[in-house]
């Protein structure tokens, strides 16, 4: 079996022309059409039924990671899934002085194959990065944890591809291609991330760059394909 996974960074559905509309965000995710999708920068009110741009398919399920609130709002990252969660469990990653982040990890069933996905989005400043790198794969490497595959997805927030938070992460689950989705109209940066362990899950992963992706948020959607069959040779 093959998933089909995106992470993207919606910027509270605002896109890069300074407009916001939910709609040009949901006619992405529909391009798109993903197993599992990590988001973040989401707005959203109350519960879930508030997301509306990911769809009317009422067979998707929905967590939330809020990590602050904006006025009324809450705010922070979502994961959405087409298999059914086993066990949320919900990451602190906030450093002193600077804005709240966290990270959702959840594990999956997966027509009968637990996969442990984590959604997250970094900080602005490098030492918040290695600071919430460190904790993330502490958590990931924690025994009681432990899953036979384990995917970590989201805006990295890293602009330099040697920094030390991105030789960790590799460190663990081996090297993933850079792709440029930052920003969203004339991509220079590798921000957004997909890591797959084990490595040779992970078989593609490309950028989603379509005409309403360059102006629907400041980040394109980064997409990845695990092939799960691969698993049982590995």
């Amino acid at each position: 079996m093959q998933l089909k996974l995106a992470t993207y960074n919606i910027r509270r559905c605002i896109g890069s022309d300074g407009q916001k509309n939910p709609d040009r965000i949901s006619e992405v995710l529909a391009e798109i059409n993903p197993d599992i999708l990590a988001l973040q920068e989401v707005e959203y009110v109350h519960t879930v039924d508030d997301i509306d741009f990911t769809g009317k398919d009422t067979s998707l399920y929905k967590m939330l990671g809020p990590t602050m609130l904006l006025g009324q709002s809450n705010y922070g990252n979502v994961l959405v899934s087409r298999f059914p969660p086993v066990a949320i469990r919900k990451i602190n990653l906030s450093y002193p002085g600077r804005e709240r982040r966290g990270a959702l990890d959840v594990d999956l069933d997966c027509r009968g194959t637990v996969v442990r996905v984590i959604a997250t989005h970094l900080g602005l400043r490098p030492v918040e990065r290695r600071n919430q790198a460190r904790k993330l794969l502490a958590v990931i490497d924690d025994p009681a944890l432990k899953r036979d595959i384990t995917i970590l997805m989201g805006d990295m927030n890293e602009w330099f591809l040697w920094g030390r938070p991105l030789r960790w992460i590799h460190d663990y689950f081996g090297s993933s291609r850079d792709v440029a989705t930052y920003p969203a109209r004339f991509p220079v940066l590798a921000l957004d991330k997909i890591w797959c362990h084990p490595a040779p899950l992970l078989i593609r992963l490309r950028k989603h760059r379509t005409r309403l992706a360059g102006i629907a948020s400041d980040h394109l959607p980064l997409v990845g394909y695990v092939d799960l069959s691969e698993s049982r040779s590995l």
